[in-house]
């Protein structure tokens, strides 16, 4: 990645995680089968100065700045990626992203950043690959599976982080009873050993006595 790219994805990723003044995030949950295409798209419509850009692990892949000379996919963007190699096609009206014959390794979180009448926003696409695609000629002719953006909503992810604390917690007083029953189990076999070594002692003591008596008589 470019110098200029990097810092620039630094300096939105700052502004992002501060909660900068105008910038929204949306995150969308994308489910497809390998080798089918999807569509990531951004809900705008483009203007001359509106500038769009997609990134997918941390890398640019796509980009529109209103100069048709800087407009890019995949390697025009970055010569050093062919990731994609031009499974890519960009809608210059709205920027959308399209992924043809998508495989495992597309599966991530792809960014869209977007600068529209001065406006900073982005969205988050975290695409996960379910299994292969079904071929037309198949027996059973069935259509191909209808691909859908699935927003999460935020009492979800809520609700499931709460879920996991809970099993943490769970997770760690059973850990600490376990270790309370082991070192009161260890304290009385300690115990129990200490009072059978006396006993023996004592009893040792008494037949020692008794053979001493013995011998005398």
């Amino acid at each position: 990645m470019e110098p200029v790219i990097k810092m620039k994805f630094f300096v939105w990723s700052v502004l992002l995680m501060h909660g900068a003044s105008g910038v929204e995030i949306d995150r969308v949950s994308v489910s497809v089968m390998e080798g089918d295409s999807v569509t990531l798209h951004t809900d705008v419509k483009t203007k001359q100065r509106d500038r769009i850009r997609w990134y997918f692990n941390d890398t640019r892949i796509a980009q529109i700045t209103g100069d048709l000379s800087k407009t890019c996919t995949d390697v025009q963007c970055n010569e050093d990626t062919e990731r994609f190699r031009d499974r890519l096609k960009l809608d210059h009206q709205t920027g959308s992203l399209t992924i043809m014959n998508i495989t495992n390794t597309d599966s991530g979180d792809y960014h869209l950043e977007t600068i529209i009448s001065g406006s900073i926003s982005e969205k988050i696409f975290s695409v996960t690959i379910t299994g292969e695609a079904k071929t037309s000629g198949s027996d059973d002719g069935d259509e191909a599976p209808v691909l859908s953006a699935i927003k999460t909503p935020a009492s979800d992810q809520y609700s499931g982080n709460l879920g996991l604390g809970v099993t943490v917690g769970v997770i760690l007083v059973l850990v600490m009873a376990v270790g309370v029953i082991y070192c009161l189990c260890r304290k009385h076999k300690q115990k129990r050993q200490k009072c059978t070594s006396d006993e023996e002692k004592f009893r040792d003591g008494l037949m020692q006595d008794k053979k001493n008596r013995s011998e005398e008589i």
